[in-house]
């Protein structure tokens, strides 16, 4: 349905082999690493951890560096299925395509802040950042907008930024407990996507202000290119928001067709709420 190819201006990106219908599934993949930020600890060993003067996101990095300590111990001290899946998971991670540029963090402070009786070197530290940086997605366990863990993911990473995005993301957990396991993480199509055309998600809220949106983009390393935003046509860019914006003013999530045989029905993929087509054009009629 889809795979990796290189696009113009961006690099590598996750482009359409066929046809893709509203609502269809055009990814799902189990995680790679999903690990807790420091507000939201799951074991002993990380609440043992110094978090004292460190910002969410040196402390969420700092945790990142403790899991895989804890896989490398399981991997070559643990047996059985333990041990194989801490190997596969490690194997995984190596696998990750890192960021091209250094990381904005001392890493030589986090590597000393790690218990003791580790292997890491200064060079893997660095060289897990930067597979972080490059693809790891913020969730949020509660289905608020308090980021509470993040996720990396192999093939999702490829996908690139755009303001008006053609898929959107669910995340499946077992429960809503921090920590929980997460069974997969899915992007489903907004509406129908003709084959060779990128599959695109916007790395920011909808509701966003679409210049906020644009710059956030930007300081996260992606290219904000007009034609993201549906260049000049304004009314084409106040659709589509009313469209897949969720309508609940406390939310931040997106509307997104249920399935392709049910895309006349969309549901927001952070609170749930649901919308049917014939209730949006009843709210257009009343606009106008």
């Amino acid at each position: 349905m889809c795979e990796v190819r290189p696009v113009s201006g961006r690099g590598l990106g996750l482009v359409a082999t066929r046809d893709i219908a509203p609502g269809e599934v055009v990814l799902s993949e189990t995680p790679v690493l999903l690990y807790p930020h420091h507000n939201s600890l799951v074991s002993a060993a990380e609440a043992a951890i110094n978090f004292e003067g460190l910002d969410d996101e040196l402390a969420s990095a700092l945790l990142l560096l403790v899991r895989v300590i804890s896989l490398k111990t399981a991997a070559t001290a643990g047996s059985g299925e333990a041990q194989a899946t801490a190997s596969a998971v490690l194997a995984a991670v190596a696998s990750l395509v890192p960021a091209p540029e250094s990381v904005p963090f001392d890493a030589e402070e986090l590597l000393r802040r790690l218990p003791g009786g580790h292997d890491l070197t200064l060079g893997d530290v660095l060289g897990l950042l930067r597979r972080d940086a490059a693809n790891a997605y913020g969730i949020s366990l509660d289905g608020g907008e308090t980021l509470r863990g993040s996720v990396l993911l192999a093939t999702g990473s490829r996908l690139n930024h755009e303001c008006l995005p053609n898929v959107a993301r669910l995340d499946a957990f077992d429960d809503g407990a921090p920590g929980a396991g997460l069974k997969h993480v899915a992007f489903k199509a907004l509406h129908a996507i003709p084959a060779g055309e990128e599959l695109t998600q916007s790395y920011f809220p909808l509701h966003w202000d679409l210049e906020e949106r644009q710059e956030r983009a930007v300081e996260a390393g992606a290219e904000a290119r007009p034609e993201d935003c549906g260049g000049a046509d304004e009314g084409y860019v106040g659709m589509f928001l009313l469209k897949y914006s969720c309508p609940n003013d406390a939310c931040s999530g997106t509307l997104v067709p249920v399935s392709a045989r049910r895309a006349d029905v969309s549901r927001c993929n952070v609170c749930g709420l649901q919308r049917t087509d014939q209730e949006l054009y009843a709210e257009l009629d009343a606009m106008a």
